[in-house]
């Protein structure tokens, strides 16, 4: 699984991108990964005189999972858990670029689709 960070202080958002498929063997980096993003993310959001602070606007992170191949279900209690830290900070979690349709079918067999706060990422 191949996993990349774009973080942007001006406009407050953070986008990790997946590619490849994300089996239960490729959990451990997933998670590694979103916690260095979730990090990344607090870090810019409250440095001092940080242009992503100004006004106070909240940040959002988005998850890109255009280019994902295969799922398996740590990939979605990884991302939950990873959502509900974002949350406790302020920050909104959302999508970026197409869902593939076996990725929302399996949200929505899993039941994740219709958890609270994740919902928009896979429907």
């Amino acid at each position: 699984m191949d996993m990349h960070t774009e973080i942007d202080p001006e406009k407050r958002t953070g986008t990790l991108i997946l590619r490849g498929a994300c089996a239960t063997e490729d959990a451990a980096g997933l998670a590694r990964t979103l916690r260095e993003f979730v990090a990344g993310i607090e870090a810019e959001r409250t440095k001092a005189g940080s242009v992503g602070n100004a006004g106070g606007q909240p940040w959002t992170a988005a998850l890109d999972m255009s280019g994902l191949a295969a799922v398996g279900m740590a990939f979605f209690e990884i991302v939950f858990a990873a959502s509900l830290v974002l949350a406790r900070q302020g920050t909104a979690l959302a999508r970026r670029g197409e869902l593939p349709e076996y990725v929302r079918q399996a949200a929505g067999l899993t039941g994740f689709s219709a958890v609270t706060g994740l919902s928009g990422l896979f429907s």
